[in-house]
């Protein structure tokens, strides 16, 4: 069948599907243009318990190619890139970023994701109680003394990491000014988290301050 296809016009015959497939080539790549996206990286399915505590890479530069019209038309929100935690174990772990990582429209490729893979940190949630320390500033009026700071409560329940609470031996209040008081008062005051990660509702706290003569 190939011999009798040739035939005695085999050359012409070489050439004219030759130029057939690139010009069906030249066709299929006519209006296909690029764009870059810088991508959040987001995780899925985080265990209970667990925790990302630390990433290599918080964005991916993602670029794209396809239609020209699609691609105008698309918006951040229309691609997502995400890496799946479902079997995730406390440690670091390098996971591999690909297409299989993309929620995006099935008209559109994949060319080249940056960075390639990610190490996260994963780590155990605990709780803990936490002392709170009232934190005082200046002097009462001259003959008085400050006798004592006490908050109420005086110790709160925090949720965070072993290695995050690990680090926190009490929780300070942001500065309580005493100068010139010369009675005993009570203020709603502020705690300072210090920017440590970890969660919890009290917000504030009431402190005492006793002043005595």
């Amino acid at each position: 069948m190939i011999i009798k296809f040739l035939g005695s016009n085999s050359g012409f015959k070489i050439i004219s599907l030759l130029m057939a497939i690139i010009l069906w080539f030249f066709m299929a790549m006519k209006g296909q243009t690029e764009i870059s996206m810088d991508l959040p990286i987001e995780f899925k399915n985080i265990p209970i318990g667990f925790e990302v505590t630390s990433q290599t890479a918080k964005t991916a530069n993602v670029t794209l190619k396809g239609q020209e019209s699609l691609i105008k038309k698309l918006m951040p929100h229309d691609v997502n890139i995400f890496i799946p935690l479902d079997n995730a174990q406390e440690g670091d772990t390098i996971y591999y970023l690909t297409k299989d990582n993309l929620i995006m429209p099935s008209e559109i490729n994949v060319k080249l994701i940056s960075p390639t893979n990610v190490k996260i940190t994963i780590e155990k949630t605990i709780s803990r109680y936490i002392k709170i320390r009232p934190v005082i500033i200046g002097k009462p009026q001259e003959g008085y003394h400050m006798i004592d700071a006490v908050s109420d409560p005086q110790q709160i329940l925090l949720k965070g990491t072993k290695s995050v609470l690990d680090t926190m031996q009490y929780i300070k209040t942001e500065p309580i000014d005493i100068n010139n008081h010369k009675k005993t008062f009570t203020s709603e005051i502020p705690l300072s988290y210090e920017g440590k990660n970890t969660r919890n509702p009290v917000d504030k706290v009431q402190v005492t301050v006793i002043i005595e003569k």
